[in-house]
């Protein structure tokens, strides 16, 4: 019971991940030829959360109760795996409990993913496989349920191949078509089959197939990032524990249990082992994004339980006092306590794309606005926005090309909104989840951007004084910026300082609009704050707008022939703020 409460705690309230609204939109509409979703496409994840939806009636809700059942699942075919390798009930136990309260487990227990469903099939799969060692009769049921797993998760499904080979190399030839048989026709009804008819086109399904192959070899993979080792141990095995000391801990527990077997002479069940789950950590580690190393690992954590509690239930029966499992009371203890916090919070509080979403929907009312979201929120912005006028930005130039045109605007996932939506910053939340989407910018853009070219030195900060820790820039003779296109009149704001203890003469200062003398001025005084009304005449509707500011007048800094400062410097630029004169975010 506590198991399974721990499971269900562990179920995710809202969409989080950018995959997590892909599988929310294939309930809808399963499209392999467009990618939804992307390869391997999961159809038995898909319907088996579409026959969740008919009990839930709800998107997130199917999704996460799969993943919910899935995990209790696993956790039983574990058990069953360890018995069958081991014959140890309490050191089946021990493994159950080692791999359900681990960290990565445990907050990956609820997700909209397809992972827990896969491990859960995989698991079964290979305990079938294990099984049909002793009693043959069990190889066609293993066969089926690998076709099951490799529908679910493919990549998942690897755990049991080789331990399924082995166990149908042993048997007779007549059972040996029977299990192929059973994989064939499992694999074609849950796998082939569903994408077949709901493609409809091979061709488009295939050339998604190249692109994904192409995009993890290129993005994905440890080639991709420059063979990195020290990034997949952290990420595939230090992060999954949140506490590096912890991971230490857990890998030296479990190369003991790899000795105490030895001792004991299993050198078979360490060989079943090492054939279930080191094919897949090698392809995990040599394609799969480590970035995403956590959830990747889950299919060869059971290997780190198993091990790990071998050397446990060892070192209970020799050092603590009439055998009490103290020591697997206090990893579990621990690993929960590190846990528990961030599974409360995935469990009870809205995603940070959600939260901001919500936040931006509940301030804008009915009013009509345009949403400019940052790319990596594009699949969130398509399914929380689906009505809005949108626009993707990457950084601040693709910003700036939004077109100012009365509409409010609204930025979702970039840093110009002023705002965060985030959750609380847990170790367990940065470490041992995909660790994307923690924390989403968002706001009005009440200010439109401005690209500051030529003539512009780079950004400084005020040391000390009145102005401490304000940022400023200077400006030679000439600078330009750029700022978005717009049909509306724009309110200009320049506040500056102009070096009149360094001129000869007070500067004539002029600023040219498109090219066109807009202001022209002499400024006799140091503090120069300036607001103008810009016609719409004078601007560009639909390509970036330019100024440019002049100054008659500058200065060196440092005397000719010395070292220092050898810049030519007209004006000291605190702000230059550009907005619609009419504010379309005021009440």
């Amino acid at each position: 019971m506590l198991l399974a409460a721990s499971r269900v705690l562990a179920r995710q309230g809202t969409l989080w991940e950018w995959d997590d609204y892909v599988f929310q939109l294939a309930l809808a509409h399963f499209a392999p030829q467009a990618q939804v979703p992307h390869p391997p496409f999961y159809p038995g994840y898909v319907y088996l959360a579409r026959t969740a939806k008919l009990i839930t009636a709800d998107d997130v809700l199917a999704l996460t109760w799969v993943s919910v059942v899935a995990n209790m699942a696993a956790l039983v075919f574990l058990y069953r795996i360890t018995v069958e390798l081991l014959g140890c009930p309490r050191t089946a136990l021990t493994a159950v409990l080692i791999f359900a309260f681990a960290p990565a487990v445990w907050l990956h227990a609820g997700v909209p993913l397809s992972d827990p469903a896969g491990l859960a099939w995989a698991l079964l799969a290979l305990w079938l496989s294990l099984l049909s060692f002793r009693k043959p009769h069990w190889l066609p049921a293993a066969a089926v349920a690998l076709g099951a797993a490799f529908s679910v998760r493919p990549q998942t499904s690897l755990l049991a191949f080789l331990p399924l080979a082995v166990a149908w190399w042993r048997v007779d030839g007549r059972r040996r078509w029977l299990t192929l048989s059973a994989l064939a026709g499992s694999v074609s009804a849950f796998y082939v089959t569903p994408i077949l008819v709901a493609a409809q086109d091979i061709a488009g399904v295939w050339r998604w197939v190249r692109y994904q192959a192409q995009f993890v070899l290129e993005s994905d993979s440890l080639a991709a990032h420059g063979w990195r080792l020290a990034l997949v141990a952290q990420r595939y095995f230090l992060d999954l524990w949140v506490l590096p000391l912890l991971a230490i801990v857990m890998l030296a527990l479990s190369l003991i249990g790899v000795r105490v077997l030895f001792r004991q002479g299993h050198k078979r069940p360490l060989g079943f082992l090492a054939a279930a789950f080191f094919p897949y950590m090698v392809v995990a580690w040599l394609f799969f994004n480590p970035s995403t190393g956590p959830r990747y690992a889950l299919p060869y954590l059971p290997l780190f339980a198993i091990l790990a509690a071998v050397a446990v239930v060892a070192i209970e029966r020799r050092l603590v006092p009439r055998g009490l499992p103290l020591v697997t009371a206090l990893l579990v203890v621990l690993t929960a306590k590190l846990t528990l916090p961030a599974v409360l919070v995935v469990h009870a509080r809205p995603s940070p794309p959600v939260a901001a979403a919500a936040e931006i929907k509940r301030r804008v009312g009915e009013k009509p606005f345009r949403l400019v979201y940052h790319a990596s929120l594009f699949m969130h912005a398509q399914a929380l926005f689906p009505s809005v006028a949108k626009l993707p930005a990457k950084n601040q130039e693709e910003l700036c090309a939004v077109p100012l045109d009365g509409m409010p605007i609204w930025v979702f996932g970039l840093a110009e909104g002023g705002e965060v939506a985030a959750w609380p910053p847990l170790p367990a939340l940065s470490r041992a989840t995909r660790s994307r989407y923690l924390q989403v910018p968002f706001g009005p853009l009440t200010e439109a951007c401005v690209l500051y070219g030529r003539g512009w030195y780079q950004p400084e900060v005020v040391e000390g004084g009145e102005r401490a820790g304000h940022s400023f820039r200077w400006m030679a003779r000439e600078g330009e910026a750029t700022v978005p296109p717009a049909a509306v009149d724009l309110r200009l704001e320049i506040e500056a300082t102009v070096p009149l203890w360094a001129l000869p003469h007070p500067p004539h200062i002029a600023l040219l609009v498109n090219g066109r003398l807009f202001v022209e001025r002499v400024t006799s005084s140091k503090e120069w704050r300036e607001v103008v009304r810009i016609p719409a005449a004078y601007l560009h509707a639909t390509e970036p707008n330019h100024l440019t500011l002049r100054t008659s007048e500058t200065f060196v800094p440092a005397a000719p022939g010395t070292t220092g400062d050898h810049r030519e410097l007209g004006v000291k630029l605190w702000r230059l703020s550009v907005r619609p004169w009419d504010d379309p975010h005021r009440e």
